[in-house]
């Protein structure tokens, strides 16, 4: 499956493993690196197998600079590129002090994710696959 830049949402992306077969108390966990082709823009994705669920984390841009998630446009679906998508509900509290769960539907294939965002300035820091959509 060919992921998408979270950046500029372009599919010419590269992805080396960086560490795989890791067992945590959630399951197995593979970390992969990834690159965008485009932008340059740098990013890691830790999936969990038992649990199917895919975590983008530790985005940076193409010049090094962690990115800002508040200064991107409203959330398109990664799995077919729909702007279709419907804001769910606030799912609680993450980890980090301050930290909201948004959790987002798309209308067209129906993945389901969830951003996770800081109460104040509402930058996202994180970002959880549920359901992948299917075309």
């Amino acid at each position: 499956m060919t992921r998408l830049c979270p950046l500029c949402q372009s599919p010419k992306t590269g992805a080396s493993a960086q560490s795989w077969k890791n067992y945590t108390e959630r399951g197995r966990l593979d970390i992969d690196y990834n690159r965008c082709h485009d932008c340059g823009a740098a990013w890691e994705t830790h999936d969990y197998v038992r649990e199917d669920v895919i975590e983008i984390k530790a985005v940076r841009r193409g010049d090094g600079n962690r990115v800002d998630w508040g200064d991107l446009p409203s959330p398109l679906c990664q799995g077919c590129q729909s702007s279709d998508v419907n804001w769910l509900y606030e799912d609680g509290r993450w980890r980090q002090p301050g930290v909201g769960i948004l959790r987002y539907e798309c209308q067209a294939c129906g993945e389901i994710w969830q951003e996770m965002a800081r109460d104040d300035d509402g930058r996202r820091v994180a970002r959880r696959v549920y359901r992948a959509g299917h075309q």
